[in-house]
């Protein structure tokens, strides 16, 4: 009598707890992520926790309340640019991995060294995606542009301060197809070939409010124009008036410092430094009420 009453109590407490230790990881996706750990040499032991059963309590692993599906992995490299995570099998096998996890919505596999490989177009089909950090990994090569088949995304980080081995050339229109983006970092990405309507594209997402173009190689012809800047003002969904945050810095744009700064009225943090702007500042910017700090040195 008594071992019934125990095994009870302790049924409805491991009930009312929300956890069920025999349910607690989907096989398939413990299998997915043993895959990818296979993929890395890891001389940190970042991933010594990845074993047993219970792979929502791995390291970096975050599974939701529910159903138990693995939905973020969180996997950043040191902030003191060493990498945890060395990259010893082909990325497309890490890809591959991912994508057997159906409901991940969290990706962040930054700072960490993939052995300057290109980003495989494959990183577009994973399109649950809501937050996506590939930043200061050690890619090359052009960033595809099937990553715009990724729409829930909220997040997008692909700077690279290694030396501008992440490129754009004139295929630039996928950012545009990103209508939830909020915030987007390309700092360090080699911008030079961009098409002269980048900004324009830059524009097209509605919710974008945090925005890193330093040390992009970006030139005047990059900048927009007076003329389109009036066309665009008469657009309810002109995103640049959502801007909090803009980083110019560090980039090749010269001449006098354009007016329409002034238009993007939410503006809380501005960077135009390390360029070669020459003449006075615009008075517009005098009229942004929101302007807490602007950087020109």
């Amino acid at each position: 009598m008594f071992v019934l009453v125990a095994v009870l109590f302790f049924g409805i407490a491991e009930f009312c707890s929300g956890r069920n230790t025999s349910f607690s990881c989907i096989e398939r996706e413990r299998e997915a992520l043993l895959k990818l750990k296979l993929c890395f040499h890891d001389p940190s032991h970042m991933l010594s926790s990845w074993k047993g059963n219970d792979c929502c309590e791995w390291r970096g692993v975050g599974c939701d309340k529910n159903g138990h599906h693995v939905v973020s992995i969180q996997l950043k490299g040191s902030i003191f640019d060493q990498p945890q995570l060395y990259l010893i099998d082909n990325v497309e096998e890490v890809v591959s991995s991912l994508l057997m996890l159906k409901y991940l919505e969290h990706l962040d596999l930054s700072r960490n060294y993939f052995n300057k490989s290109l980003i495989p177009h494959s990183f577009g089909l994973m399109k649950q995606l809501r937050y996506l950090n590939l930043s200061h990994a050690h890619f090359r090569g052009r960033i595809p542009s099937e990553l715009g088949n990724l729409t829930r995304l909220r997040v997008l980080d692909l700077a690279d301060y290694y030396g501008g081995a992440l490129k754009v050339d004139d295929d630039i229109q996928w950012i545009s197809h990103l209508s939830f983006l909020q915030q987007l970092d390309m700092s360090g990405v080699n911008l030079m070939l961009a098409s002269s309507n980048l900004f324009q594209v830059l524009g097209m997402p509605p919710l974008l409010s945090w925005l890193s173009l330093s040390g992009c190689n970006l030139k005047n012809s990059h900048l927009p124009s007076g003329e389109m800047v009036g066309g665009l003002e008469r657009s309810s969904e002109c995103s640049r008036y959502e801007l909090e945050t803009m980083d110019l810095g560090e980039n090749n744009i010269s001449g006098l410092m354009p007016n329409w700064l002034g238009e993007l009225k939410r503006l809380i943090y501005l960077n135009l430094s390390s360029n070669a702007f020459v003449g006075p500042i615009p008075s517009s910017l005098g009229t942004i009420s929101s302007l807490r700090e602007l950087v020109f040195q």
